[in-house]
Protein backbone atom coordinates (compact mmCIF):
# COMPACT_ATOMS: atom_id res chain seq x y z
CA UNK A 1 0.00 0.00 0.00
CA UNK A 2 2.73 2.30 0.74
CA UNK A 3 5.94 2.72 -1.14
CA UNK A 4 8.00 5.46 -0.49
CA UNK A 5 11.16 4.84 -2.08
CA UNK A 6 14.54 3.44 -0.75
CA UNK A 7 16.29 6.63 0.23
CA UNK A 8 13.66 7.84 2.13
CA UNK A 9 13.11 4.53 4.24
CA UNK A 10 16.85 5.13 5.05
CA UNK A 11 16.58 8.69 5.71
CA UNK A 12 13.82 8.04 8.18
CA UNK A 13 15.52 4.72 9.99
CA UNK A 14 18.84 7.35 10.87
CA UNK A 15 16.61 9.74 11.91
CA UNK A 16 14.50 7.33 13.94
CA UNK A 17 17.40 5.25 15.42
CA UNK A 18 18.49 9.17 15.71
CA UNK A 19 15.74 10.06 18.24
CA UNK A 20 15.43 7.02 19.83
CA UNK A 21 18.40 6.09 20.97
CA UNK A 22 19.88 9.44 21.98
CA UNK A 23 17.72 10.04 24.54
CA UNK A 24 17.37 6.61 25.68
CA UNK A 25 21.19 6.79 27.04
CA UNK A 26 21.36 10.75 27.23
CA UNK A 27 18.46 11.53 29.43
CA UNK A 28 19.23 8.20 30.91
CA UNK A 29 15.81 6.65 30.89
CA UNK A 30 17.26 3.24 29.87
CA UNK A 31 17.78 3.39 33.89
CA UNK A 32 14.00 4.15 34.40
CA UNK A 33 12.58 1.30 32.38
CA UNK A 34 10.74 -1.18 34.33
CA UNK A 35 8.03 -3.92 33.70
CA UNK A 36 6.15 -3.20 37.00
CA UNK A 37 3.60 -0.94 36.04
CA UNK A 38 2.34 -3.39 33.44
CA UNK A 39 0.58 -5.56 36.06
CA UNK A 40 -0.64 -3.19 38.10
CA UNK A 41 -2.32 -1.21 35.36
CA UNK A 42 -3.40 -4.21 32.99
CA UNK A 43 -6.97 -4.39 35.06
CA UNK A 44 -8.01 -0.59 34.52
CA UNK A 45 -7.00 -0.71 30.88
CA UNK A 46 -8.44 -3.91 30.27
CA UNK A 47 -11.97 -2.21 31.20
CA UNK A 48 -11.39 0.67 28.72
CA UNK A 49 -10.79 -2.10 25.69
CA UNK A 50 -13.10 -4.82 26.48
CA UNK A 51 -16.46 -2.28 26.10
CA UNK A 52 -14.68 -1.45 22.44
CA UNK A 53 -14.49 -4.93 21.69
CA UNK A 54 -18.72 -5.76 22.67
CA UNK A 55 -18.93 -2.93 20.37
CA UNK A 56 -16.65 -3.97 17.73
CA UNK A 57 -18.66 -7.49 18.39
CA UNK A 58 -22.38 -5.59 17.95
CA UNK A 59 -21.05 -3.99 14.54
CA UNK A 60 -20.26 -7.15 13.53
CA UNK A 61 -23.75 -7.98 14.08
CA UNK A 62 -25.02 -5.69 11.97
CA UNK A 63 -23.01 -5.98 9.41
CA UNK A 64 -19.83 -3.75 9.69
CA UNK A 65 -16.41 -5.84 8.49
CA UNK A 66 -14.68 -5.93 11.85
CA UNK A 67 -12.46 -9.33 11.20
CA UNK A 68 -9.63 -7.29 10.33
CA UNK A 69 -10.46 -4.04 12.24
CA UNK A 70 -10.51 -5.40 15.81
CA UNK A 71 -7.10 -7.05 15.41
CA UNK A 72 -5.99 -3.83 14.51
CA UNK A 73 -7.66 -1.96 17.35
CA UNK A 74 -6.73 -4.09 20.12
CA UNK A 75 -2.88 -4.62 18.63
CA UNK A 76 -2.21 -1.13 18.41
CA UNK A 77 -4.00 -0.15 21.67
CA UNK A 78 -1.87 -2.99 23.68
CA UNK A 79 1.20 -1.84 21.92
CA UNK A 80 0.77 1.94 23.38
CA UNK A 81 -0.05 0.53 26.95
CA UNK A 82 2.94 -1.65 27.18
CA UNK A 83 5.18 1.40 25.41
CA UNK A 84 3.56 4.05 28.24
CA UNK A 85 4.19 1.91 31.00
CA UNK A 86 7.49 0.11 30.48
CA UNK A 87 8.44 3.63 31.57
CA UNK A 88 9.40 5.20 27.86
CA UNK A 89 9.67 8.80 27.50
CA UNK A 90 6.28 10.17 24.99
CA UNK A 91 8.76 11.60 22.59
CA UNK A 92 10.38 7.43 22.34
CA UNK A 93 6.68 6.30 22.31
CA UNK A 94 6.31 8.63 19.26
CA UNK A 95 9.11 7.49 17.65
CA UNK A 96 8.43 3.33 18.53
CA UNK A 97 5.00 4.08 17.30
CA UNK A 98 5.79 5.51 14.12
CA UNK A 99 8.39 2.90 13.31
CA UNK A 100 6.03 0.24 13.99
CA UNK A 101 3.18 1.75 11.88
CA UNK A 102 5.42 2.23 8.22
CA UNK A 103 6.05 -1.44 7.81
CA UNK A 104 2.18 -2.27 8.48
CA UNK A 105 1.21 0.88 5.69
CA UNK A 106 3.55 -1.24 3.48
CA UNK A 107 2.41 -4.59 3.74
CA UNK A 108 -1.72 -3.43 4.43
CA UNK A 109 -3.37 -4.57 1.21
CA UNK A 110 -5.20 -1.55 -0.45
CA UNK A 111 -8.39 -3.70 -0.60
CA UNK A 112 -9.53 -2.57 2.94
CA UNK A 113 -6.36 -1.12 3.95
CA UNK A 114 -8.54 2.22 4.74
CA UNK A 115 -10.38 0.05 7.75
CA UNK A 116 -7.19 -1.65 9.05
CA UNK A 117 -5.10 1.93 9.28
CA UNK A 118 -8.43 3.41 11.00
CA UNK A 119 -8.70 0.71 13.76
CA UNK A 120 -4.54 1.39 14.62
CA UNK A 121 -6.04 5.17 14.73
CA UNK A 122 -8.88 4.31 17.21
CA UNK A 123 -6.39 2.36 18.81
CA UNK A 124 -4.02 4.53 19.15
CA UNK A 125 -6.08 7.45 20.30
CA UNK A 126 -8.12 5.44 22.69
CA UNK A 127 -4.91 3.98 24.72
CA UNK A 128 -3.60 7.79 24.96
CA UNK A 129 -6.97 8.80 26.19
CA UNK A 130 -6.85 6.13 28.78
CA UNK A 131 -3.40 6.94 29.45
CA UNK A 132 -3.99 10.56 30.41
CA UNK A 133 -7.25 9.96 32.00
CA UNK A 134 -7.37 6.96 33.95
CA UNK A 135 -3.70 6.01 34.01
CA UNK A 136 -2.02 8.84 35.07
CA UNK A 137 -0.02 9.10 32.11
CA UNK A 138 2.17 11.74 30.87
CA UNK A 139 -0.22 14.72 29.18
CA UNK A 140 2.69 15.21 26.22
CA UNK A 141 1.52 14.57 23.18
CA UNK A 142 4.78 13.26 21.39
CA UNK A 143 3.45 10.40 21.72
CA UNK A 144 0.31 10.72 19.19
CA UNK A 145 1.88 13.23 17.23
CA UNK A 146 3.88 11.48 14.16
CA UNK A 147 1.96 8.33 14.10
CA UNK A 148 -1.27 9.67 13.96
CA UNK A 149 0.33 11.97 10.90
CA UNK A 150 1.73 9.16 9.19
CA UNK A 151 -1.65 7.10 9.46
CA UNK A 152 -4.07 9.76 8.56
CA UNK A 153 -1.83 10.87 5.52
CA UNK A 154 -1.57 7.20 4.08
CA UNK A 155 -5.20 6.73 4.67
CA UNK A 156 -6.07 10.13 2.71
CA UNK A 157 -3.89 9.24 -0.02
CA UNK A 158 -5.48 5.88 -0.70
CA UNK A 159 -8.69 7.57 -1.45
CA UNK A 160 -7.41 8.67 -4.69
CA UNK A 161 -8.00 6.47 -7.37
CA UNK A 162 -5.10 7.46 -9.51
CA UNK A 163 -2.47 6.07 -7.59
CA UNK A 164 0.20 7.15 -9.41
CA UNK A 165 1.70 10.18 -7.21
CA UNK A 166 1.69 8.30 -4.10
CA UNK A 167 5.02 6.81 -3.74
CA UNK A 168 6.18 10.69 -3.84
CA UNK A 169 3.80 11.80 -1.51
CA UNK A 170 4.70 9.34 1.08
CA UNK A 171 8.02 9.74 0.67
CA UNK A 172 7.61 13.70 0.80
CA UNK A 173 5.71 13.16 4.58
CA UNK A 174 7.65 10.54 5.88
CA UNK A 175 10.78 12.82 5.07
CA UNK A 176 9.18 15.50 6.80
CA UNK A 177 8.39 13.15 9.85
CA UNK A 178 12.32 12.21 9.61
CA UNK A 179 13.59 16.18 9.62
CA UNK A 180 11.57 16.32 12.76
CA UNK A 181 12.90 13.63 14.71
CA UNK A 182 16.50 15.24 13.79
CA UNK A 183 15.47 18.75 14.45
CA UNK A 184 13.57 17.76 17.77
CA UNK A 185 17.42 16.45 18.89
CA UNK A 186 19.60 19.07 16.81
CA UNK A 187 17.50 21.93 18.43
CA UNK A 188 18.24 21.03 21.90
CA UNK A 189 20.78 23.89 22.74
CA UNK A 190 18.63 25.93 21.15
CA UNK A 191 15.63 26.68 23.33
CA UNK A 192 16.27 28.83 26.08
CA UNK A 193 17.37 32.76 25.91
CA UNK A 194 15.75 33.17 22.46
CA UNK A 195 14.52 37.20 22.87
CA UNK A 196 14.84 38.25 19.40
CA UNK A 197 14.02 35.13 17.79
CA UNK A 198 17.52 34.46 16.01
CA UNK A 199 17.58 30.94 17.02
CA UNK A 200 13.87 29.87 16.47
CA UNK A 201 14.10 31.61 12.96
CA UNK A 202 17.40 29.79 11.91
CA UNK A 203 15.42 26.59 13.21
CA UNK A 204 12.39 27.04 11.12
CA UNK A 205 15.00 27.74 8.04
CA UNK A 206 17.38 24.55 8.76
CA UNK A 207 14.10 22.35 8.93
CA UNK A 208 12.99 23.97 5.87
CA UNK A 209 15.78 23.44 4.24
CA UNK A 210 16.42 19.56 4.92
CA UNK A 211 12.56 19.03 3.65
CA UNK A 212 13.73 21.03 0.44
CA UNK A 213 17.06 18.71 0.43
CA UNK A 214 14.71 15.41 0.57
CA UNK A 215 12.33 16.71 -2.00
CA UNK A 216 14.70 17.64 -4.41
CA UNK A 217 17.60 15.23 -3.59
CA UNK A 218 16.34 12.40 -2.66
CA UNK A 219 12.50 12.39 -4.45
CA UNK A 220 13.94 13.91 -7.22
CA UNK A 221 10.84 16.17 -7.30
CA UNK A 222 11.52 20.13 -7.94
CA UNK A 223 8.10 20.74 -8.73
CA UNK A 224 7.25 20.24 -4.67
CA UNK A 225 10.29 22.70 -3.40
CA UNK A 226 7.86 25.47 -2.80
CA UNK A 227 6.07 22.92 0.01
CA UNK A 228 9.56 23.40 1.80
CA UNK A 229 8.85 27.01 2.65
CA UNK A 230 5.39 25.93 4.07
CA UNK A 231 7.13 23.43 6.03
CA UNK A 232 9.34 26.09 7.83
CA UNK A 233 6.94 28.26 8.14
CA UNK A 234 4.85 25.89 10.13
CA UNK A 235 7.64 25.10 12.22
CA UNK A 236 7.92 28.89 12.76
CA UNK A 237 4.63 29.31 14.09
CA UNK A 238 5.00 25.84 16.44
CA UNK A 239 8.37 28.14 17.69
CA UNK A 240 6.79 30.66 18.88
CA UNK A 241 4.28 29.26 20.75
CA UNK A 242 6.39 26.57 22.69
CA UNK A 243 6.59 28.21 26.20
CA UNK A 244 2.97 29.00 26.26
CA UNK A 245 2.60 25.73 28.80
CA UNK A 246 -0.54 23.95 28.89
CA UNK A 247 0.19 21.64 32.52
CA UNK A 248 -0.94 24.50 35.08
CA UNK A 249 2.43 25.16 35.64
CA UNK A 250 2.63 28.53 35.27
CA UNK A 251 0.38 31.77 33.61
CA UNK A 252 1.84 32.32 30.85
CA UNK A 253 -0.84 31.05 28.00
CA UNK A 254 -4.43 33.22 27.91
CA UNK A 255 -7.45 33.93 25.85
CA UNK A 256 -5.18 36.38 23.81
CA UNK A 257 -2.33 34.11 23.37
CA UNK A 258 -5.17 31.19 22.65
CA UNK A 259 -7.11 33.62 20.06
CA UNK A 260 -3.42 33.93 18.42
CA UNK A 261 -2.97 30.65 17.92
CA UNK A 262 -6.53 29.86 16.75
CA UNK A 263 -5.76 33.10 13.85
CA UNK A 264 -2.33 31.11 13.48
CA UNK A 265 -3.82 27.86 12.59
CA UNK A 266 -6.60 29.17 10.40
CA UNK A 267 -3.52 31.04 8.03
CA UNK A 268 -1.95 28.01 7.45
CA UNK A 269 -4.98 25.98 6.54
CA UNK A 270 -6.14 28.37 4.21
CA UNK A 271 -2.41 28.82 2.37
CA UNK A 272 -1.68 25.01 2.73
CA UNK A 273 -5.08 24.28 1.24
CA UNK A 274 -4.91 27.16 -1.79
CA UNK A 275 -1.81 25.97 -3.08
CA UNK A 276 -1.60 22.18 -2.25
CA UNK A 277 -5.07 21.47 -1.67
CA UNK A 278 -5.86 18.74 1.37
CA UNK A 279 -1.83 17.55 1.37
CA UNK A 280 -0.73 20.98 2.88
CA UNK A 281 -2.55 19.96 5.91
CA UNK A 282 -0.67 16.09 5.57
CA UNK A 283 2.95 18.01 5.28
CA UNK A 284 2.11 20.16 8.25
CA UNK A 285 0.96 17.36 10.12
CA UNK A 286 3.93 16.53 11.94
CA UNK A 287 5.05 19.36 13.26
CA UNK A 288 4.21 19.43 16.75
CA UNK A 289 6.89 17.26 16.91
CA UNK A 290 9.20 20.24 17.69
CA UNK A 291 7.90 21.32 20.89
CA UNK A 292 10.05 20.65 23.50
CA UNK A 293 6.88 19.93 26.04
CA UNK A 294 3.13 20.33 26.60
CA UNK A 295 2.46 23.53 25.55
CA UNK A 296 -0.05 25.41 22.58
CA UNK A 297 2.75 24.45 20.53
CA UNK A 298 1.74 20.49 20.56
CA UNK A 299 -1.72 21.69 19.55
CA UNK A 300 -1.10 23.81 16.66
CA UNK A 301 -0.15 21.21 14.22
CA UNK A 302 -2.58 18.16 15.96
CA UNK A 303 -5.69 20.19 14.05
CA UNK A 304 -3.91 19.05 10.92
CA UNK A 305 -4.43 14.93 11.05
CA UNK A 306 -7.95 15.63 12.42
CA UNK A 307 -8.90 17.48 9.51
CA UNK A 308 -7.12 15.13 7.50
CA UNK A 309 -9.11 12.28 9.15
CA UNK A 310 -12.46 13.82 8.67
CA UNK A 311 -11.66 14.51 4.80
CA UNK A 312 -10.88 10.65 4.98
CA UNK A 313 -14.87 9.93 6.11
CA UNK A 314 -15.70 12.27 3.92
CA UNK A 315 -14.13 11.69 0.35
CA UNK A 316 -14.66 7.74 0.79
CA UNK A 317 -18.48 7.98 1.98
CA UNK A 318 -20.47 10.85 1.59
CA UNK A 319 -21.70 10.51 -1.56
CA UNK A 320 -22.90 14.38 -2.06
CA UNK A 321 -19.43 15.63 -4.04
CA UNK A 322 -20.48 19.09 -3.89
CA UNK A 323 -19.64 18.80 -0.62
CA UNK A 324 -22.16 18.64 2.84
CA UNK A 325 -25.45 19.78 2.83
CA UNK A 326 -25.97 21.73 5.74
CA UNK A 327 -29.70 22.92 4.73
CA UNK A 328 -30.82 18.90 5.18
CA UNK A 329 -32.65 18.47 8.40
CA UNK A 330 -30.25 15.74 9.79
CA UNK A 331 -26.92 17.35 9.05
CA UNK A 332 -27.96 21.18 10.17
CA UNK A 333 -29.30 18.98 13.33
CA UNK A 334 -25.91 17.26 14.00
CA UNK A 335 -23.97 20.59 13.68
CA UNK A 336 -26.11 21.37 17.10
CA UNK A 337 -25.01 18.16 18.40
CA UNK A 338 -21.55 18.58 17.41
CA UNK A 339 -21.50 22.46 19.67
CA UNK A 340 -23.77 20.44 22.49
CA UNK A 341 -21.45 17.20 22.36
CA UNK A 342 -17.67 19.48 22.76
CA UNK A 343 -19.70 21.75 25.07
CA UNK A 344 -20.85 18.89 27.62
CA UNK A 345 -17.59 17.18 27.69
CA UNK A 346 -15.97 20.19 28.27
CA UNK A 347 -17.84 20.34 30.89
CA UNK A 348 -17.19 16.83 32.08
CA UNK A 349 -13.61 17.76 32.37
CA UNK A 350 -14.08 20.53 34.77
CA UNK A 351 -17.27 18.86 36.94
CA UNK A 352 -15.97 15.26 36.91
CA UNK A 353 -13.71 14.46 39.59
CA UNK A 354 -13.98 10.54 39.48
CA UNK A 355 -11.14 9.50 36.95
CA UNK A 356 -13.08 6.24 35.95
CA UNK A 357 -16.08 7.97 35.56
CA UNK A 358 -14.80 10.71 32.97
CA UNK A 359 -12.76 8.15 31.43
CA UNK A 360 -16.23 6.48 30.56
CA UNK A 361 -17.89 9.46 30.07
CA UNK A 362 -15.53 10.91 27.41
CA UNK A 363 -14.60 7.51 25.33
CA UNK A 364 -17.85 6.31 25.51
CA UNK A 365 -19.35 9.52 23.89
CA UNK A 366 -17.04 9.79 21.48
CA UNK A 367 -17.65 6.07 20.19
CA UNK A 368 -21.38 5.48 20.68
CA UNK A 369 -22.14 9.16 18.37
CA UNK A 370 -20.63 8.12 15.07
CA UNK A 371 -21.91 4.58 15.56
CA UNK A 372 -25.07 5.53 16.33
CA UNK A 373 -25.03 8.19 13.32
CA UNK A 374 -24.35 6.12 11.05
CA UNK A 375 -26.96 3.81 11.59
CA UNK A 376 -29.64 5.64 12.66
CA UNK A 377 -28.94 8.64 10.29
CA UNK A 378 -26.32 8.40 6.77
CA UNK A 379 -22.91 9.49 5.93
CA UNK A 380 -23.89 13.82 5.21
CA UNK A 381 -25.13 13.95 9.03
CA UNK A 382 -21.96 11.78 9.87
CA UNK A 383 -19.58 14.07 8.20
CA UNK A 384 -21.61 17.29 9.63
CA UNK A 385 -20.97 15.99 13.14
CA UNK A 386 -17.29 15.48 12.73
CA UNK A 387 -16.85 18.65 11.21
CA UNK A 388 -18.45 20.64 14.09
CA UNK A 389 -16.65 18.62 16.66
CA UNK A 390 -13.44 18.95 15.29
CA UNK A 391 -13.71 22.65 14.94
CA UNK A 392 -15.51 23.33 18.37
CA UNK A 393 -12.82 20.57 20.06
CA UNK A 394 -9.85 22.70 18.70
CA UNK A 395 -11.45 26.02 19.95
CA UNK A 396 -11.69 24.17 23.66
CA UNK A 397 -8.52 22.81 23.66
CA UNK A 398 -6.82 26.09 23.22
CA UNK A 399 -9.22 28.27 25.09
CA UNK A 400 -10.09 25.55 28.05
CA UNK A 401 -7.04 26.79 30.21
CA UNK A 402 -7.77 30.08 29.69
CA UNK A 403 -12.07 29.73 30.28
CA UNK A 404 -11.22 27.50 33.57
CA UNK A 405 -8.34 29.20 35.56
CA UNK A 406 -9.27 27.70 38.69
CA UNK A 407 -8.73 23.94 36.61
CA UNK A 408 -5.99 25.18 34.66
CA UNK A 409 -4.16 21.76 35.30
CA UNK A 410 -7.02 19.66 33.76
CA UNK A 411 -6.46 18.14 31.07
CA UNK A 412 -7.94 20.02 28.12
CA UNK A 413 -5.65 18.85 25.25
CA UNK A 414 -7.89 15.90 25.77
CA UNK A 415 -10.46 17.92 23.63
CA UNK A 416 -8.18 17.70 20.41
CA UNK A 417 -7.89 14.30 20.81
CA UNK A 418 -11.40 13.54 21.00
CA UNK A 419 -12.90 14.66 17.19
CA UNK A 420 -10.02 12.72 16.23
CA UNK A 421 -11.32 9.11 18.22
CA UNK A 422 -15.12 10.35 16.90
CA UNK A 423 -13.32 10.53 12.61
CA UNK A 424 -11.53 7.12 13.74
CA UNK A 425 -14.98 5.95 14.55
CA UNK A 426 -17.06 6.57 11.79
CA UNK A 427 -14.30 5.21 9.70
CA UNK A 428 -14.14 2.55 11.36
CA UNK A 429 -17.69 1.36 11.43
CA UNK A 430 -18.67 2.99 7.78
CA UNK A 431 -20.07 -0.63 7.12
CA UNK A 432 -22.77 0.71 9.28
CA UNK A 433 -23.88 3.53 6.73
CA UNK A 434 -25.14 0.86 4.43
CA UNK A 435 -26.83 -1.91 6.98
CA UNK A 436 -28.40 0.89 8.41
CA UNK A 437 -30.19 2.35 5.29
CA UNK A 438 -30.91 -1.27 4.55
CA UNK A 439 -32.85 -2.02 7.21
CA UNK A 440 -36.67 -1.21 8.79
CA UNK A 441 -37.17 1.38 11.78
CA UNK A 442 -38.47 -1.53 13.79
CA UNK A 443 -35.11 -3.20 13.75
CA UNK A 444 -33.41 -0.07 14.14
CA UNK A 445 -36.05 0.55 17.20
CA UNK A 446 -35.12 -2.70 18.73
CA UNK A 447 -31.29 -2.57 18.70
CA UNK A 448 -31.66 0.87 19.81
CA UNK A 449 -32.90 -0.95 23.16
CA UNK A 450 -30.74 -3.68 23.46
CA UNK A 451 -27.92 -1.07 22.99
CA UNK A 452 -29.04 1.08 25.74
CA UNK A 453 -29.51 -2.22 27.95
CA UNK A 454 -25.89 -3.55 27.36
CA UNK A 455 -24.43 0.14 28.24
CA UNK A 456 -26.49 -0.02 31.36
CA UNK A 457 -24.97 -3.33 32.42
CA UNK A 458 -21.51 -2.64 30.91
CA UNK A 459 -21.24 0.03 33.23
CA UNK A 460 -22.93 -1.54 36.57
CA UNK A 461 -20.47 -4.58 35.79
CA UNK A 462 -17.60 -1.31 35.35
CA UNK A 463 -18.00 0.67 38.19
CA UNK A 464 -18.50 -2.61 40.48
CA UNK A 465 -15.08 -3.71 39.13
CA UNK A 466 -13.63 -0.43 40.07
CA UNK A 467 -14.90 0.05 43.19
CA UNK A 468 -13.15 -2.87 44.44
CA UNK A 469 -10.11 -2.67 42.73
CA UNK A 470 -7.27 -1.68 44.88
CA UNK A 471 -6.82 2.01 44.15
CA UNK A 472 -2.66 1.68 44.79
CA UNK A 473 -2.87 -0.30 40.98
CA UNK A 474 -3.63 2.71 38.88
CA UNK A 475 0.01 4.17 38.78
CA UNK A 476 1.76 6.17 36.59
CA UNK A 477 4.58 4.54 34.27
CA UNK A 478 7.77 3.97 35.82
CA UNK A 479 9.45 6.84 34.28
CA UNK A 480 6.79 9.46 35.84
Amino acid sequence: MVNPGSSILVLFALAAALAFFFPLFKDGVYKQLSVKALSTAAAPFALVILPFAALFAFAGFLGAEVSVTLPCFVGTALLFFVLSRIGLSPQLRGVALTAAALPLTMHVPQDGGILALSACTMGLLVAKVADVLLLAGDRALDDVVAPLSWLAGVMWLSTFEDQSKMPLQHGILLSIISVCFILRIMQRPFMKDDKWLLKRIILSASGGLGVLIAITKLLLAPDMAKLALLVGAGMFAVYLFKNMDLAGRDEKSSATDGIKMLIVIGMLTMVATRFWGMFGLVALSPLSLLAPQLSMAQLLSLYFPVRVLLEVFITAYNSNVTGINLTHAYTGAAQYAGVMLMAALLLMIREVKDKRLLTAIMLGTVAIAPVASNYYLHAEPTSSLLVVSAVTGTIFAVLGPAFMRDERKAPFEIMLLLPAVMCAVGTTYSGLIEAGTNTTNEFRATILAYAIGAAIVCFIVGWFVSRHMDKGRIVPAASE
